[in-house]
């Protein structure tokens, strides 16, 4: 098994039903006494093996052997860099290398807080508002460049699918520009 539990977990866990997961972890138990073992510790062990939390989480409980791998293939360094920083104390070596300079590739907007608490959980309504704003700059520019949205959370993106289905220009977004808007999920 390779992996860790420190990356991004799965959004959909935090949505799975308690009531479910209840049931498949009694199967799971059942099954567990009935054709390997009934020692309590061992079917204590059984209570990690829970779709709220990482699968890795139950294999290192059980693991005889773990190991930290080094290298970071999967991503750019400013897109790990911060997991490197936090959670890993720099020692991955990113080994994806960039063909653009940065500056070429992603654009970093900072989008003043106005301070009021939003009606819907998990959105930004200034947030969306400046994405749209920067949808308009793109129409007036005539661009024919793609425009992929990605956002951590449902709501936002549902907030952002309303709002630009509001506007007049939402054909041109979605036909012209390809508009895409995702979650981390859905990308």
């Amino acid at each position: 098994i390779l992996g860790d539990k420190k990356q991004f977990s799965n959004v959909k866990t935090t949505q799975a039903r308690t009531d479910t997961n209840r049931e498949y972890l009694n199967n799971l138990r059942d099954s567990f006494i009935k054709n390997i073992s009934n020692e309590g510790t061992k079917i204590v062990k059984l209570e990690k093996f829970n779709i709220k939390t990482s699968i890795l989480e139950f294999f290192e409980f059980i693991t005889n052997y773990n190991t930290q791998l080094l290298k970071h293939f999967r991503g750019y360094k400013e897109i790990i860099s911060y997991s490197n920083k936090y959670f890993y104390q720099d020692s991955l070596q990113v080994m994806k290398i960039r063909g653009k300079s940065i500056s070429d590739v992603i654009k970093f907007s900072f989008v003043k807080y106005d301070g009021k608490k939003e009606l819907v959980q998990n959105t930004n309504i200034p947030e969306a508002e400046f994405i749209i704003s920067e949808l308009k700059k793109l129409k007036e520019d005539d661009s024919n460049q793609s425009v992929g949205i990605i956002t951590p959370h449902t709501n936002q993106q549902k907030t952002l699918v309303e709002l630009i289905n509001k506007l007049p220009e939402k054909d041109y977004f979605y036909d012209k520009l390809k508009l895409k808007i995702m979650t981390f999920d859905t990308c």
